[in-house]
């Protein structure tokens, strides 16, 4: 092999050697900037209660670069909420394992009561049932409760409840993926 071609090669192995690392570099980048436009979108559009901090925490990135060095960069934005595709996509959510929804009110979390679910809400009953009134409306029941004088509907019980389209992910994800190519190229002239 000619001098030539050995400097060729080991140029473009060098190269080759650059434009992974690069691409490590953008793909990780990314993958962060993504998991930070999630949780831009998370504050933007739910409240932080004393029970929801793990929904705001549940966003995680794994770097599998490292793990398999022979395979393409990959980063992993995980959500790690079951449910969270009901708030990309819209829809409505149904009760699983009893017949009806306990959905907590807003006067009920600021009253201090728990959330609740079918197993916990005989707990709960047992505790404020004798004062609670319970009210028929079209969709379902009211739970009331007195309060100070005051009364407070602090649960609403009923078989599904239509969820809007609150987040976008994949508008967040084409913005930044249509950036890594002119990120590797910066990265690799050193203008980055």
């Amino acid at each position: 092999m000619s001098s030539d071609r050995q400097l060729a090669k080991k140029f473009f192995n060098t190269e080759i050697r650059n434009l992974r690392t690069a691409s490590k570099v953008v793909v990780e980048s990314a993958a962060q900037e993504f998991k930070n436009a999630i949780a831009r979108q998370l504050k933007a559009n739910f409240k932080a209660s004393s029970d929801s901090r793990g929904f705001f925490k549940a966003i995680r990135v794994i770097h599998l670069t490292d793990k398999h060095p022979d395979k393409p960069p990959l980063s992993i934005v995980r959500l790690g909420i079951r449910f969270m595709h009901i708030f990309q996509e819209g829809g409505t959510v149904n009760a699983r394992k009893s017949p009806n929804l306990i959905i907590r009110l807003p006067d009920g979390a600021r009253l201090g009561l728990p959330r609740a679910n079918f197993k916990t809400w005989q707990k709960i009953y047992a505790k404020f049932g004798s004062k609670f009134k319970i009210t028929k409306v079209a969709n379902g029941f009211v739970v009331l409760l007195p309060y100070q004088g005051k009364t407070y509907a602090v649960y609403k019980i009923q078989q599904s409840v239509k969820i809007p389209k609150k987040l976008s992910f994949y508008e967040a994800a084409d913005k930044i993926a249509n950036q890594m190519p002119q990120r590797i190229s910066k990265l690799m002239d050193g203008t980055l």
